[in-house]
């Protein structure tokens, strides 16, 4: 008699077996039971609970339906998120806490990128500014000549201080904020100088330009209306000629 090979077992096609009745009532319960206990929790603040919960919940309900299951997963997603930010606040405290101010910045700012900004969070990352500053003279001094104006002194003294601090964002915004004011300073002077000369559009595209690089400010924003009512006081069409009527004849 040949010798016939053992039949293969039949290939999982995913499916799962049919849950009954009584389980998915079960199951329904139950989730609705940890559901009313992790939105107990939001109130209370608790999102360590929230998130034991709304976990608990989705998993005992699986792929059934159910109104609230929309709303446990948004919860859940905001208690994972809550940890997520309670860690990365943690972190930068600690940071802060050892001095370390450029490290403790850029932790500040991560929790910025994902969850917001915050008037808490600005604070910290002025006083990481200002930990630096205290710490490190030529920052200061360079940071106080970017104040006044002094561009070519306050780029000269970043690249400078950078061969100390390296490539910190304070320098590399300092490094910005003076090679802007190079650039800007000579287009406000040009500004000013077409509008007095009355070349309206010439002065109304450089005063454009200079919206586009550092934004509306008041000087901008009246030499752009200055510009655009001279063009249109110069543009603007002569009052009709006052009709002369004849002698009326007998």
């Amino acid at each position: 008699m040949p010798l016939v090979a053992p039949p293969l077992p039949a290939a999982d096609d995913g499916s799962k077996k049919p849950v009954s009745a009584k389980d998915a009532l079960a199951d329904t319960a139950a989730f609705e039971a940890d559901y009313e206990a992790g939105v107990a929790a939001v109130a209370a603040n608790n999102w360590a609970v929230v998130k034991l919960k709304m976990t608990s919940a989705l998993k005992t309900l699986g792929e059934q339906a159910h109104a609230k299951k929309t709303a446990a997963q948004i919860l859940l997603n905001k208690a994972e998120r809550s940890f997520v930010k309670d860690d990365a606040f943690v972190t930068a405290n600690e940071l802060a806490r050892l001095k370390q101010w450029a490290e403790a910045e850029e932790a500040y700012r991560k929790v910025v990128d994902v969850f917001g900004e915050t008037e808490t969070l600005k604070k910290h990352i002025l006083e990481c500014r200002a930990g630096l500053e205290a710490e490190n003279a030529a920052l200061k001094k360079a940071n106080d000549l970017l104040k006044e104006k002094k561009w070519k002194e306050a780029l000269d003294a970043y690249n400078k201080v950078s061969d100390k601090l390296g490539g910190i964002r304070a320098i590399r915004e300092g490094i910005s904020s003076a090679n802007l004011g190079l650039e800007t300073d000579p287009m406000l002077k040009r500004g000013a100088e077409q509008l007095k000369d009355k070349k309206w559009n010439e002065a109304f595209e450089t005063y454009k330009r200079l919206a586009e690089l550092i934004g509306q400010t008041d000087e901008i924003r009246k030499g752009l209306a200055a510009a655009q009512a001279g063009y249109a006081e110069e543009h603007k069409p002569a009052p009709p000629a006052e009709k002369v009527e004849g002698p009326v004849k007998p």
